[in-house]
C-alpha cells in the first residue's frame, strides 16, 4: 500500500512539474514574439507626382529619416537629415519650420518614416505626411541627388 502512495505522490509530483514545464515555455515563447505592430493608418502618405511640384517650390520641409551614413551618400536636395534615433533633439528645428514636412526612408513600406512621422505628430506638427516609396522613388523617378560635401 505504501508503495502504491508513494507511486501516486510521485506520478502527480511529475504531472505538475510537467504542466509547469509547459506553462513556462509557452510563456517564455509568446515574450520572445515580436511586439505587436505599431499602427500609423493615421500618417497621411504623399505621391511622388504630389511630392515634386511641392519640393520644387520649396512649399514643404522635406526631412530624411535614414542614419547620417546614408544621407551624406545622397538625398534629395533641400532634405534635413532627421534619423529615427535622434528624432527627440531634431523635433523642435522641424517644429520651428512652418511648412507641411514631408519624410522619406528607404525602407520597406516607409516604416521608418512612418515612425518619424508618428513620432513628430505626438509632439506637436500638425502637417506632416510619408512619401511613398521613399528614396526608391525618388531616384527611380529621376529626381535629383545631393550629396554632402566631405568635411
Amino acid at each position: 500500500m505504501q508503495r502504491r502512495a508513494l507511486l501516486a505522490t510521485a506520478t502527480r509530483a511529475l504531472t505538475g512539474a510537467a504542466v509547469l514545464t509547459l506553462v513556462t515555455a509557452a510563456v517564455s515563447a509568446q515574450s520572445r514574439q515580436a511586439p505587436p505592430k505599431e499602427d500609423f493608418s493615421h500618417v497621411p502618405r504623399l505621391s511622388l507626382a504630389e511630392f515634386k511640384p511641392l519640393h520644387a517650390k520649396h512649399a514643404v520641409l522635406t526631412i530624411d529619416v535614414r542614419d547620417p551614413h546614408g544621407f551624406d551618400a545622397g538625398h534629395i536636395p533641400g532634405a534635413l537629415n532627421v534619423p529615427v534615433v535622434d528624432i527627440e533633439i531634431m523635433a523642435n528645428k522641424v517644429l520651428r519650420d512652418k511648412r507641411p514636412v514631408v519624410a522619406y526612408c528607404a525602407c520597406p513600406d516607409e516604416h521608418s518614416s512612418l515612425v518619424v512621422a508618428s513620432r513628430l505628430m505626438k509632439v506637436g506638427v500638425k502637417d506632416i505626411k510619408v512619401l511613398v516609396g521613399g528614396w526608391d522613388a525618388w531616384k527611380k523617378g529621376g529626381g535629383k541627388v545631393e550629396l554632402t560635401p566631405p568635411q
